[in-house]
């Protein structure tokens, strides 16, 4: 009776787990509001899968991003909370609060694909991050995702090749090749899921990089529509963006040969405007761009497609924000609301079983800029200096009458509504503006965690690998190293070279551990964004036994920012017979 019991329970579960819906959310990067077909802008780029989203269910007209960059507008969308809550104000950047910062989602702040493990979901993360990856723990895989294939920054090469950069991963792993076009490498990866999936429900978040820059030209199959545009780079951006349409529509198609596709809720959203000159994505017909609290920046493509449960063809013009995907999503899956959300379910509204609007009042806050809007009003501050401006929003989505003067009630309501509402969050915690801290994050490398990325061969006959440590003793406990080894005999010096952000004057000595059996001299070179270089040989060598040593560099001499540092071991002999092990690359204010 018991095994009976048991097996009845199973397949109780089983059956429950199979009646719940699939979940994808789609983001596109720095797509402009006018190139999608649904908002008929701009006849540019044919969209017809995006289109095909928005009209099997509800796009939003007035639908918001929470920033108008790409870092905190994700770490908004996966929490469902303003960001600033949590200080992520800003894309992760140099410039820290504290020492002790870093940059990125919080470990205890959940994301969408933790709240959904524990109600039966398998999760895959295929596409840009972009959200934290500082420390082991802020890694996609260990943030409830059971499978990542993307890369960890702000941007990466549309062709990675060999990955010889290290910027695309699988799990916690370099990506040792990638031949395809990585708009079409997403695609497939999200199709392959998508088929491996099984019966068990599956949440995918497939953040593509298009039409991100850099501006590179896709694949001859996707560039024949628009050899009729004069301009290089718009006819560039058209290609990449019409490339991710296809993508989608591979994702939609395997859905449909799944049988699954009307029980898959999916959003559709961009993460912020288009650089107009940038990555000549266009933003029509709202003012600004990328980086701007004017629509432009902020106000973009989103819509909502479940064929099973939302009516096509329809359209919903109150102002909503991605801060509405997560409850949403919850309320889909678990039939469970989520009060620690900022954002709202969307589907009773949609839906018309909920009357009013989905928020009375929407916050925007980035360094210097600042915005409010309720259902009419919109006071927005994106200037360093000068006056904020008041639209009537409701009616001037275009922000081309300035009111501020005529309505100085309506100005003080906002603008106390909005002080109350940023005091609450708390201040930025990192960021590209000096005015977050004095402090500066330095990259710094002890090779104990996942994320060793940032390395790369700067010749051909030079071979990484993140190994044991060989002499692991009193003086260096580490367990893994850099190994840096010749890939053929002869070799009489060994170079590569590390990323690295902006140098502090306070922080201008630079050390490492470093083990060689072969004689040599050891010589970094800094390489600034402008092209500077300048050469340095170790000015303190402290032999800490007999092979481990750690050498120091002073780089007072480089005044400017610092985009690369590269490490160059001379062999004092006819060539290397021996590996050499690196480890601790650190900076600091004296020599260590």
């Amino acid at each position: 009776m018991r095994t009976y019991l048991l097996i009845l329970v199973i397949i109780m579960s089983q059956l429950l787990l199979a009646q719940k819906p699939n979940v994808i959310v789609i983001v596109a990067d720095d797509l402009g509001n006018a190139d999608v077909g649904y908002h008929q802008q701009s006849k540019d780029i044919p969209t017809p899968n995006i289109d095909e989203l928005a009209e099997s269910g509800v796009y939003f007209s007035c639908g918001y991003v929470t920033a108008p960059v790409c870092g905190p507008s994700r770490a908004g969308l996966l929490t469902g909370n303003y960001q600033q809550s949590f200080g992520f104000d800003d894309n992760p950047g140099p410039f820290r609060a504290h020492s002790d910062v870093l940059a990125g989602i919080p470990p205890d702040i959940k994301i969408i694909p933790e709240y959904l493990k524990p109600q039966g979901y398998q999760t895959a993360c295929i596409g840009k991050w972009h959200v934290g990856h500082e420390s082991d723990e802020y890694f996609p895989v260990n943030r409830g995702f059971d499978y990542f294939y993307g890369f960890l920054g702000g941007a990466a090469s549309y062709y990675p090749g060999n990955n010889e950069t290290r910027t695309l991963f699988e799990n916690t792993h370099p990506v040792k090749s990638e031949s395809r076009y990585l708009t079409d490498a997403f695609g497939d990866k999200a199709c392959d899921y998508i088929a491996d999936a099984g019966a068990q429900p599956f949440f995918m978040y497939l953040a593509f990089n298009a039409v991100h820059g850099p501006l590179q030209e896709t694949p001859s199959e996707y560039q024949e529509l628009f050899k009729h545009i004069k301009n290089k780079k718009r006819r560039t951006l058209c290609a990449m963006q019409y490339a991710m349409d296809s993508n989608i529509g591979k994702v939609l198609n395997i859905l449909e040969e799944k049988g699954i596709r009307d029980n898959t809720l999916i959003f559709f959203v961009s993460d912020n405007g288009g650089k107009v000159k940038g990555n000549y994505s266009y933003n029509m017909p709202y003012r600004g761009e990328k980086g701007t609290l004017y629509e432009g920046g902020i106000r973009l493509p989103f819509c909502i497609s479940w064929p099973s449960k939302v009516k096509g063809g329809g359209e919903y013009s109150e102002p909503v924000s991605t801060l509405d995907i997560l409850p949403t999503i919850l309320e889909a899956t678990t039939g469970n609301s989520i009060k620690t959300s900022a954002g709202k379910d969307l589907l009773p509204y949609i839906n018309g079983k909920q009357k009013g609007p989905v928020h009375d009042v929407l916050y925007w806050r980035i360094n210097h800029r600042w915005a409010i809007r309720n259902t009419e009003w919109k006071l927005v501050n994106n200037e360093v200096q000068g006056t904020p401006k008041l639209y009537k929003i409701a009616n001037d989505r275009s922000e081309s009458l300035n009111l501020y003067d005529e309505y100085p009630e309506v100005v003080k309501e906002l603008r106390e509504k909005y002080q109350r509402w940023s005091e609450k969050m708390g201040p930025k915690l990192w960021g590209w503006s000096p005015s977050v801290g004095k402090y500066v994050h330095h990259p710094a490398e002890d090779f104990e965690g996942i994320n060793t990325e940032q390395f790369v061969s700067q010749r051909n006959g030079v071979k990484l690998a993140f190994v044991g440590n060989p002499l692991k003793n009193g003086f260096n406990k580490s367990d893994n190293v850099l190994k840096i080894k010749p890939c053929t005999s002869g070799s009489t010096d060994l170079s590569f070279s590390m990323k690295t952000t902006v140098f502090q004057r306070h922080k201008r000595y630079f050390s490492f551990k470093v083990k060689t059996v072969d004689q040599c001299l050891p010589v970094i070179e800094i390489k600034g964004k402008k092209g500077e270089v300048t050469k340095l040989q170790a000015i303190k060598a402290y032999e800490a036994d007999d092979q481990w040593k750690i050498l120091n560099f002073d780089c007072q001499s480089f005044k400017g920012a610092v985009s690369q540092i590269s490490f160059t071991f001379q062999s004092s002999g006819e060539n290397f017979t021996e590996p050499v092990f690196l480890d601790d690359i650190q900076f600091s204010s004296k020599p260590k």
